[in-house]
């Protein structure tokens, strides 16, 4: 069985310092309209689950770009760029085959997607 991205190699402090960011906005984030005891950053959930459906390769240049391909999804405000978004969707059917089944229970209302694009 083929080892992913996540199990391997995940770039934790850079993910973490855009989840920190994420928190820290107050204005244009959906989550400061009500405070959630409980509430994930977005960003982390979204850069986690991409690199879950990843494999892991073999080629340290490939492991590179995977990892700042992980990094730039983890920013709070990604959905302004359509191109790193498409870029991970193509990555994920390519490698997946199809488009995953995702069951996240920790998902709340699907915020977390990769697929929607257009909100």
């Amino acid at each position: 069985m083929t080892k992913r991205f996540v199990e391997e190699s995940f770039p934790i402090m850079d993910v973490g310092e855009e989840s920190v960011a994420e928190k820290n906005t107050r204005h244009g984030n959906i989550a400061t309209l009500h405070v959630w005891w409980a509430r994930r950053p977005l960003s982390t959930s979204r850069a986690i689950n991409f690199a879950c459906l990843i494999n892991f390769p073999s080629s340290k240049k490939k492991q590179n770009d995977i990892r700042n391909k992980i990094i730039k999804l983890a920013r709070w405000n990604i959905k302004k760029d359509t191109e790193i978004l498409m870029s991970a969707q193509n990555q994920i059917i390519r490698e997946n085959q199809s488009i995953p089944k995702v069951l996240d229970p920790f998902g709340g209302g699907g915020g977390i997607s990769l697929w929607n694009l257009y909100d």
